[in-house]
């Protein structure tokens, strides 16, 4: 899910969103990854994306929303992927790569 990787992000976007149109020539083993290191990254995304929320508003955030903000930017930005990482690199948070290798 990070930038300057083999594969382009909206290949990355398409698969974990679960849309089979657009083809993307990576294994199944590394499809399943980036669907499965979504999953497991989702809540930390959520939490650090109501970080740069709050920092940007000069405001709490109220945790008794409903809808998740992360759900929210996947429904209305196309390219949320990239916008979701570009915003939380530039706000400074370290994204680290998960290898094919390491568990």
């Amino acid at each position: 899910m990070q930038p300057y990787k083999h594969y382009e992000s909206a290949s990355i976007q398409d698969t974990i969103d679960g849309i089979a149109d657009n083809y993307c020539a990576a294994e199944e083993s590394t499809l399943y990854r980036w669907k499965t290191t979504f999953k497991n990254a989702k809540a930390k995304l959520e939490a650090l994306l109501i970080a740069c929320w709050i920092y940007l508003n000069q405001q709490p955030y109220t945790i008794l929303k409903t809808d998740s903000l992360l759900e929210n930017i996947q429904s209305n930005i196309p390219r949320w992927l990239a916008f979701v990482m570009q915003m939380l690199i530039n706000s400074g948070y370290e994204i680290h790569t998960q290898f094919a290798f390491c568990p």
